[in-house]
């Protein structure tokens, strides 16, 4: 092999011949990816808002055999379910809400009703349910909470921050309102609501 001459071997790269690194393509890339982070999580967060705060009526829709049930939802606890179309949901006060099927005027109004009573918590003692969620009777939609069967109706109760919630059937007559009781207690459910609902409590 020929030997290299002199020249050739003190001769040194020129720096100005070097590959230089692109910071304005860098900068434009860093820019693509986080503008696309950013698209997604606001895309998120928008379903999320618009389910919590605008469709609240659909967060029910499994709750009964009909999907034209119809909606009761209160404000003031931020909780709902789902009641038969043709009944009536009678808001005697905010913490006391009566439902009933409706009547014709020559039918005989119906004795059996289900009530939805809310009351303060207070300093009662914690149930067994509330200790151990394994001890649980009754479960709808991320509510823990006991069954209780007698002669005269079914109640349910569950507890949410500061209050307590009732929910009772009344057998007072010959009509057999059991199985639509069991289905508007599987469509109970607690919605994300503004920090009044949150703290809301019962009087």
């Amino acid at each position: 092999m020929p030997e290299k001459s002199e020249e050739e071997k003190t001769s040194k790269p020129d720096p100005k011949n070097k590959k230089r690194f692109n910071w304005r393509k860098a900068g434009l890339w860093a820019l693509f990816v986080l503008s696309t982070v950013l698209v997604f999580c606001l895309g998120y967060l928008s379903v999320s808002f618009w389910d919590n705060y605008f469709n609240r009526g659909s967060y029910l829709v499994n709750g009964g055999t009909d999907e034209n049930w119809q909606v009761y939802k209160s404000e003031d606890f931020g909780f709902g379910l789902r009641y038969p179309v043709d009944w009536q949901a009678t808001e005697v006060k905010k913490s006391l809400v009566i439902f009933k099927p409706v009547t014709g005027e020559e039918e005989q109004a119906s004795k059996e009703y289900v009530s939805l009573k809310i009351t303060a918590t207070g300093s009662r003692a914690k149930t067994s349910c509330e200790k151990d969620q394994a001890k649980c009777s009754f479960y709808a939609n991320e509510i823990f909470g006991d069954k209780t069967v007698t002669p005269d109706g079914e109640i349910i109760f569950f507890s949410n921050r500061k209050n307590d919630f009732v929910f009772t059937l009344h057998k007072y007559g010959s009509a057999d309102l059991v199985d639509t009781f069991e289905d508007i207690s599987q469509s109970l459910r607690f919605v994300s609501g503004s920090e009044e609902e949150e703290n809301a409590e019962a009087t």
